[in-house]
């Protein structure tokens, strides 16, 4: 059954034996805003991204001929963009929890913000490209590649090393909560990483 659904699902995504996808998975507040609604998840609020931060990135993917499939069960925005080698995947008819664990383990690589459903392609030794906050939560292993969040001196608007980051602790600590201001990588900055994520997996 479950094979099944994947094959007629993958045919009206329009993918043909060959096609070579990335899978995109960026975390925002919804999904643990519908799935526990009673409980304040605020101190999780520095691992959300704005998923608009990702489209110079996806359009630059398609353009070297990959499918990129946007990820997720709850998301706040859609990804738009009129590539219709870029699927909003999230927001389609086609989603389904068989189909984000198979698209998660087929994908050529995965980006991702760090959500738990990577742990799909994660665990099938997918190639993956975090850009993940806490810095502490970084996988060292083959084809695991790193970026993470800016993070700055609230005094001097300095940008921290990672030992100075690590002096802080975590960041739901008063502490870093004090010293350190965290901000977003820009549109660009999310595109180059990603692009010089592919090139070593494509051995350019």
């Amino acid at each position: 059954e479950d094979e099944k659904i994947i094959k007629d699902t993958l045919e009206k995504l329009e993918f043909e034996k060959d096609t070579k996808f990335i899978c995109l998975t960026v975390r925002d507040n919804s999904y643990l805003k519908k799935l526990y609604p009673r409980h304040n998840w605020n101190y999780h609020d520095y691992r959300n991204w704005d998923i608009k931060k990702f489209v110079k990135a996806s359009e630059s993917l398609a353009k070297r001929g990959y499918k990129v499939i946007r990820m997720g069960k709850e998301v706040k925005d859609t990804l738009e963009s009129p590539n219709p080698m870029i699927i909003d995947y999230a927001n389609s008819p086609y989603r389904s929890d068989i189909m984000d664990i198979y698209l998660h383990s087929k994908s050529f690589f995965t980006a991702t913000t760090g959500t738990g459903i990577d742990t799909a392609s994660y665990v099938s030794r997918v190639p993956m490209a975090w850009i993940s906050v806490p810095v502490q939560s970084f996988y060292s292993f083959k084809n695991n590649f790193h970026a993470t969040k800016h993070h700055k001196s609230r005094q001097s608007g300095v940008k921290l090393t990672l030992s100075k980051i690590f002096e802080y602790g975590s960041p739901t600590d008063q502490k870093f909560i004090d010293n350190v201001l965290i901000e977003e990588l820009s549109e660009s900055e999310i595109d180059d990483f990603l692009n010089e994520v592919l090139d070593n997996l494509e051995n350019k």
